[in-house]
């Protein structure tokens, strides 16, 4: 149990992929009445083809766009790319199946250009869109790692649209374990919460066991490492965003 009263939790029975009762219909009903509400010129309710539209990918970026202008460093992908995703998406949900419908959000993947090391990207600015270099493309297992991992990202995405998770106000920064620095509060729970469904996806994927064990040795070292940058945190946080930092710390020490 969460130690503090949380919104989302109530409303949406949960956080995304760390509750089995999480309504994923019911959290994009809301995120598309906020995106309306943004742009409507009447005080007339949508209509589902109106609530469809902002939940489309292209739709939601221009509204963001109305407050938020951060150039996209993205290309189409090429035809086979698209069809690699497709596989990775269905080998995700092959191997967790109550994931399926988060992996059903409407997500419009681009190459990302000019990676410069970088494998994947999505931020609040681009909602709905993830980048994927080059490299996540290496083998199957990588690229349903990377997927899942913006996924995961564009999920908490959608959350903030409704509640901030950190305090506008908050200036302080923290480094990840990986050595990356300036990551704001709000930043660490997204990390915490991808490195928690990646292990669980490296879990059950059918892979070597050597292969696996690696893998999972890895993220636990890294989560390890996030684990006090979740308490530092703390000061900045919102009800919502303690509430996500006391569900990641379960699911942590279960894992």
């Amino acid at each position: 149990m969460a130690s503090v009263d949380s919104f989302i939790q109530r409303e949406f029975c949960g956080f995304p992929f760390l509750d089995l009762a999480f309504s994923e219909r019911r959290l994009l009903t809301a995120v598309a009445c906020v995106r309306w509400n943004l742009i409507s010129q009447t005080d007339s309710a949508p209509n589902t083809e109106q609530l469809q539209d902002v939940l489309r990918p292209q739709t939601a970026l221009s509204i963001r766009r109305r407050e938020l202008e951060l150039p996209i460093p993205g290309s189409p992908l090429p035809a086979d790319h698209r069809a690699r995703i497709d596989e990775a998406l269905a080998a995700i949900s092959e191997t967790i199946p109550e994931w399926k419908p988060l992996l059903q959000l409407p997500v419009r993947f681009l190459r990302l250009d000019d990676a410069n090391g970088a494998i994947g990207a999505s931020c609040y600015a681009w909602p709905q869109h993830i980048l994927l270099g080059d490299d996540a493309f290496a083998s199957p297992c990588e690229l349903a790692e990377q997927v899942l991992h913006e996924i995961s990202h564009n999920w908490l995405y959608l959350v903030e649209e409704l509640r901030a998770l950190q305090h506008h106000d908050c200036g302080h920064t923290l480094t990840l374990p990986s050595g990356t620095g300036g990551r704001d509060p709000d930043e660490i729970l997204g990390a915490v919460h991808v490195v928690l469904n990646v292990r669980r996806l490296w879990s059950g994927l059918p892979v070597p066991d050597e292969q696996r064990q690696r893998r999972l040795e890895d993220l636990d070292t890294y989560l390890e490492g996030c684990l006090p940058l979740l308490d530092a945190a703390r000061t900045c946080l919102t009800e919502d965003g303690q509430a996500l930092a006391d569900r990641l710390l379960q699911e942590a020490v279960a894992a």
